[in-house]
């Protein structure tokens, strides 16, 4: 009995084969066109996570400028109910 042959002898052996040779072109070429898909989305994915951010971004900001105003809102109150009662203790 001889030896086994390797899956490098049989890879080698199939790609030598005509029946396969169409089938190879075809996956090739997919993989050819997988490949420059996939450079093209790197290139460009930094863009898109920062789309993706606007969002997040935005309700940040609104829930701060949101916090801000009611702060503000408070402090007026305050400042008007402590110039009532200095009124209303200066009256009586």
């Amino acid at each position: 009995m001889g030896a086994k042959p390797s899956l490098r002898d049989l890879s080698v052996l199939m790609k030598q084969a005509p029946q396969y040779q169409k089938e190879l072109s075809r996956y090739s070429a997919h993989f050819s066109i997988a490949e420059s898909c996939m450079t093209i989305f790197n290139k460009h994915v930094s863009q898109l996570c920062a789309v993706e951010q606007v969002p997040f971004i935005i309700t940040r900001l609104i829930t701060r400028l949101v916090a801000v105003a009611i702060a503000r809102l408070i402090i007026v109150i305050i400042t008007r109910l402590i110039i009532m009662t200095l009124v209303v203790i200066t009256i009586n």
